[in-house]
């Protein structure tokens, strides 16, 4: 193996469990175990670029944010593309949001240089036995961010898997539970957050689209998981005040509260309105 001809134990380490407890769990023990002032993370089967920790790193002595993120070149049969991306800096709470809801805040945990006490003091953890524990992750590395910041400079080779979950693979019933608590631990991180009223609302409101366009997945799905509609859209979503002067909350208050098949009839249209099919 490359990484036994290479292994120098002098500085670096490998950490075994006794079991396969899935990447989350990789995850965190890394965050357990770290040294150092920084982490990052890649997958298994994708590849940085020679210089890609010392451009991270380099900007992130010049920023000091919490957060660092580079660009990255997506790798699928002879396909290559990347991410049209600019240099961003967030020095504030509400820059980091903006970024967020904007869709510059990329939900991927690779390809990100994370201050060690920044992951530690907000004790931000992946679920174990996750498949699609990105989410979560990412969710609670933005809520609790001061800073953020992205360099156009790509440092990351992303492969793309045909088949794959995130590569329009068909679900499994595991990967509908698994988004039931996702959104259940959004939404608690959430409410435990110190964010203000219209950030949480704002959220929110970027919440209940992913909710929409799993639950618009599960009612297309081969498998009989539509019953899982009810939980995604379910009324514990909206159990405050962020409804007021809102009227995409005002909807999401109005769906939950209906039976799963007029749940239904609202993503069928939905769907055909927006040529989601």
């Amino acid at each position: 193996m490359v990484f036994t001809k290479f292994f120098n134990a002098d500085i670096e380490r490998v950490i075994e469990h006794p079991v396969n407890l899935g990447l989350g769990a990789a995850r965190n023990s890394a965050i357990d175990a770290a040294k150092g002032k920084y982490l990052y993370f890649m997958d298994s089967d994708d590849e940085i670029t020679s210089d890609c920790i010392q451009k991270l790193y380099e900007k992130m002595t010049e920023t000091d944010v919490d957060v660092i993120c580079g660009t990255y070149s997506q790798i699928g049969g002879t396909v290559i593309s990347h991410s049209e991306t600019k240099d961003v800096i967030a020095k504030n709470k509400e820059q980091v949001m903006l970024n967020y809801l904007n869709g510059k805040f990329p939900v991927t945990v690779w390809n990100k240089l994370y201050k060690t006490s920044f992951i530690r003091i907000n004790n931000i953890r992946c679920v174990p036995h996750q498949t699609i524990e990105d989410n979560y992750f990412t969710f609670q590395i933005v809520i609790n961010a001061q800073s953020y910041s992205i360099i156009s400079e790509i440092t990351y080779f992303y492969h793309i898997r045909n088949g794959s979950v995130t590569n329009g693979g068909v679900w499994s019933e595991n990967i509908y539970i698994q988004w039931s608590k996702i959104f259940k631990d959004q939404l608690s991180a959430l409410n435990a957050s110190s964010l203000d009223f219209v950030l949480r609302r704002k959220i929110k409101k970027k919440l209940f689209w992913t909710r929409i366009g799993v639950s618009e997945r599960a009612l297309k799905s081969p498998h009989n998981v539509q019953h899982y509609i009810n939980d995604y859209l379910s009324s514990s979503f909206l159990k405050d005040k962020d409804t007021l002067f809102s009227g995409i909350l005002l909807l999401a208050s109005g769906i939950s509260q209906m039976p799963l098949a007029v749940k239904k009839v609202f993503l069928l249209i939905h769907m055909k309105l927006y040529n989601t099919n």
